[in-house]
Order: structure tokens, then C-alpha cells, then sequence
């Protein structure tokens, strides 16, 4: 399976990351991509991949802790309500919590939403997808054709144990502190 990954440009220096805002990823990026504009974002690479069809254990490892892909919602009709299609080879990617809203910095407006999906297979797994969606008005002539996109940040967690109570971690910490 080809799947577009990104790494960091050379050209930028050493401990610069890119780390965009959720009103960034919407307005700077999902907006342009809608509109079908080019999008330069100093080297990384923004796919087009249905990540949400596959199984997170089979995709290709990356350095990358985070991928950013641009993604076709697919929808489904369940008992006559439009849905999107989650459903991977072997599990299905769920939400989890409230869905956001993305707020404009500049005119403090709505512009889009953020919900969080994990994926399950059975059980909830380490593998997380923030999928951004813009919402607002384009303002743009009905004649101007708008692609539907959504923008997905995929990775995944950091083990943590929740069977460690908060008091013994803290204990084990000072212990660590306490010998050093």
C-alpha cells in the first residue's frame, strides 16, 4: 500500500517542527484544499488517503509521531440518516468526547469542528485521528464548484497505564528524585 508520509524538510532548522493550530489546519490548509488551491506547507506532504478504511497495525512505520492526511468523507445511508463511513478491515474508528469547535482567532467566528476517533478492534486501541471539518461559509458564487474534504491528524498514544494510581506514580517519582 502506497501511503504519502512525511518527514521534515531539511531546510527548516534543527527543533523546528510543524506543529500547526486547529484554526491553522482549517483556515491555512483545509480551506485552500476545498477551494482546490495549491497548498505549500515548506516541504511536508498533505495526502489524499481514505485512512479511515484501514486497519491503523498496517500501515507503513514512519519517524513521523504525527501524519496529516486530506481525506473524501465517504457517507452511507443507515435507516434513512446520512452517515460516514468508519468502518475499517478488522475494527472501526469511534468518537470519543464532544466534538469541538474551531474557532476563527481573528473574528472569533465558528469556522469548523474537530471530533476525536480511536480506534477499536474490539477494544479501544493507542491510535487516535483528530478529523477537522470546515464548516463555515465559503461566500463564493454557486457556479464555483467546492471539493468536500476533511483533514485528519492521525497518531498514536504514548503508553500510559491506567491501572498506576496517580498517588503511587507520584510516589514511584519522588522515590526517583529522592536516589538521585
Amino acid at each position: 500500500m502506497e501511503v504519502p508520509l512525511q518527514s521534515e524538510p531539511p531546510d527548516l532548522p534543527v527543533g523546528w517542527r510543524f506543529h500547526p493550530t486547529d484554526f491553522e489546519l482549517l483556515d491555512h490548509y483545509l480551506k485552500k484544499k476545498r477551494l482546490g488551491h495549491a497548498i505549500a506547507a515548506y516541504g511536508f506532504n498533505f495526502g489524499e488517503f481514505q485512512l479511515c478504511n484501514f486497519d491503523p497495525l498496517n500501515l507503513p512505520d514512519s519517524p513521523d509521531k504525527e501524519w496529516y492526511f486530506f481525506c473524501r468523507p465517504e457517507i452511507y445511508l443507515e435507516n434513512g440518516r446520512a452517515k460516514r463511513k468508519r468502518k475499517a478491515m478488522d475494527g472501526s474508528w469511534r468518537w470519543t468526547g464532544k466534538v469541538q469547535s474551531v474557532i476563527n482567532e481573528y473574528s472569533h467566528e465558528k469556522i469548523g469542528t474537530r471530533k476525536i476517533l480511536v480506534y477499536h478492534d474490539p477494544k479501544p486501541t493507542k491510535w487516535v485521528i483528530h478529523e477537522y471539518e470546515y464548516t463555515a461559509d465559503l461566500n463564493l458564487p454557486t457556479e464555483v464548484k467546492v471539493l468536500h474534504f476533511i483533514l485528519l491528524l492521525s497518531y498514536r498514544r504514548h503508553a500510559v497505564y491506567k491501572s498506576i494510581a496517580f498517588g503511587k506514580l507520584l510516589h514511584c517519582l519522588l522515590d526517583c528524585v529522592k536516589i538521585s
